[in-house]
C-alpha cells in the first residue's frame, strides 16, 4: 500500500511538472504551501544521506555528514528559499558533471522556473516547489545509477504530512542539503 501511495505521488508530481511547463507560473499559483516544499527537501536530504552512504570515497566524511543538523533561520521569504535552491542546484550540477541540463532546466524550462528575474514575478511556494521537485527527480536519477536493480527509489518520493511550516523552515532544510553537498564536493578532491 505504501509503495502504491508513493507511485501515485510520483505520478501526480510528474503530471504537475509537465502540466505547468507551458504556462507562465505568475499566471496562477498552484496553491502549494511551504509544507509541501518542506516535504521535497526532506526527501532530498534523505537521498543525500543514502547516496553518501553508498559511496566508499565518502567514508571519511560520513560521521560529519550524518551529524549535520538543520540550522534555524527567521524572516525568510519564498524568494530567499528559491535563491538558496539555485545555489544548491549549481553545486549539484557541478558535482554530477552533467552538461545535459542547467539549473532550472529539464522537465521545466529555464524560462518558466526562473522567470521571476525577467518579469519581476512574485515567487510563491509553488515556484519553489516546482524547482525543488525538479531537483529531486534529477538527484534520484543519479542515485538510480548507483543502486542495485532490486533497490527501490520510492522512499525518495515519500509524501509526508507537515503542518505550520514557514519559508524559514524550508530554507533551513535547503541549507542543510547545501552543506551536505559541500562535503560531497570536498570528498571528490
Amino acid at each position: 500500500m505504501h509503495l502504491l501511495k508513493t507511485v501515485v505521488f510520483a505520478g501526480v508530481l510528474t503530471a504537475t511538472l509537465l502540466g505547468v511547463g507551458l504556462k507562465p507560473l505568475n499566471a496562477r499559483d498552484l496553491g502549494l504551501t511551504p509544507n509541501q516544499v518542506y516535504n521535497i527537501w526532506t526527501n532530498i536530504n534523505k537521498a543525500l544521506l543514502v547516496f553518501a552512504k553508498q559511496q566508499s570515497r565518502f567514508a571519511t566524511f560520513q560521521p560529519q555528514f550524518n551529524s549535520l543538523k538543520v540550522s534555524k533561520f527567521s524572516n525568510k521569504k519564498p524568494i530567499d528559499v528559491l535563491a538558496r535552491v539555485e545555489e544548491f542546484s549549481k553545486k549539484f550540477h557541478a558535482f554530477t558533471g552533467r552538461k545535459d541540463f542547467l539549473p532550472g532546466e529539464g522537465l521545466l524550462t529555464k524560462e518558466v522556473v526562473f522567470q521571476h528575474r525577467e518579469n519581476n514575478a512574485v515567487v510563491t511556494p509553488s515556484v519553489v516547489y516546482l524547482s525543488s521537485a525538479n531537483l529531486l527527480v534529477k538527484f534520484v536519477s543519479e542515485i538510480e545509477k548507483q543502486i542495485g536493480p532490486n533497490d527501490l527509489i520510492s522512499p525518495f518520493f515519500a509524501n509526508r504530512e507537515f503542518s505550520a511550516k514557514e519559508p524559514s523552515d524550508v530554507f533551513g532544510l535547503v541549507d542543510l542539503a547545501d552543506r551536505r553537498m559541500d562535503l560531497l564536493i570536498k570528498g571528490l578532491r
